[in-house]
């Protein structure tokens, strides 16, 4: 009967460790796919001072859904103004194809473009504020 025991704890190591593999699977795959941000394009202001990076979080919908993303602009390296967007591109991530910017004396416009939406336009003044809207084509 001793063995029997032995066999039962040696067999729920076994189970609780494949479990155990799976979930910290499960949480590195939650991760890439949602929350992960990353830098996907970078623009200057022609004075230097001024950087807009367009990043995206986590991984377009699957098969062919939105993807999540931010606008952050930052003033010699601290971040001054940010907002989020969802691109609906036919299922692509996004990319530097996806925006157009135009830095003008106190705020750089961002035009977001996707497959499957209108342009949408994004005004981030250098005091912090942001402003979308869409544009009807």
């Amino acid at each position: 009967m001793k063995w029997f025991w032995k066999l039962l704890l040696w067999l729920g190591g076994i189970l609780g460790g494949i479990l155990l593999l799976a979930g910290v699977l499960l949480g590195c795959l939650t991760y890439e796919m949602r929350y992960k941000k990353e830098v996907r394009a970078q623009s200057v202001s022609p004075n230097g001072c001024h950087t807009l990076n367009l990043v995206a979080v986590g991984e377009a919908a699957w098969p062919f859904g939105p993807a999540d993303g931010k606008l952050v602009l930052k003033e010699n390296g601290k971040t001054i103004a940010e907002d989020t967007f969802t691109l609906f591109d036919d299922g692509g991530s996004i990319r530097e194809e996806n925006w157009e910017v135009t830095w003008e004396e106190d705020m750089v416009r961002v035009v977001i473009r996707g497959e499957e939406q209108y342009p949408e336009e994004f005004v981030v003044g250098f005091d912090g504020r942001v402003e979308s809207r869409q544009i009807m084509d």
